[in-house]
């Protein structure tokens, strides 16, 4: 299903729709999607490829496959790996890509957004390394997995 900007009659994909919702801050819809647009543009003149494909494959690159939720057992507390359903791995994977743009010292959201999306697409940058991290320390606490509820 796609959703449709009242402004210039761009269509949304899901993905793109949920990119944008979790992009915008106080209800500022409009904001959140000129920053996403001016990124979308970013990266066409950055790259030659779709945009669209750019951002799809960046996600996919930047899901992590299990989660780490901590669990008290007879007084310690384990880090227990838990697999995730595919929207969860979405929303994850949307979020730390905003979060790591807001974080870089850029003055302009959509240029820092956009290239945080490339590094993703080339399986760089930090959202790459924050889900190799988790899928490294689940790994290692994969024999605390029968702990789980």
């Amino acid at each position: 299903m796609e959703q449709k900007n009242k402004n210039n009659m761009k269509y949304y994909t899901d993905t793109q729709q949920k990119f944008i919702n979790t992009l915008l801050k106080n209800g500022k819809k409009e904001k959140a999607e000129k920053i996403f647009n001016s990124s979308m543009s970013y990266i066409s003149h950055m790259s030659s490829d779709n945009p669209a494909v750019i951002l799809e494959k960046a996600i996919n690159n930047c899901k992590p496959m299990i989660e780490l939720k901590p669990v008290r057992i007879a007084g310690a507390t384990y880090r227990i790996p838990f697999e995730l359903a595919t929207k969860r791995q979405v929303s994850i994977a949307i979020r730390w890509i905003i979060l790591s743009s807001k974080s870089v010292n850029y003055n302009n959201l959509a240029l820092a957004l956009a290239n945080e999306i490339i590094r993703c697409y080339n399986n760089q940058g930090s959202c790459i390394k924050k889900k190799e991290e988790i899928h490294k320390i689940g790994e290692a606490n994969r024999a605390f997995a029968h702990f789980r509820w």
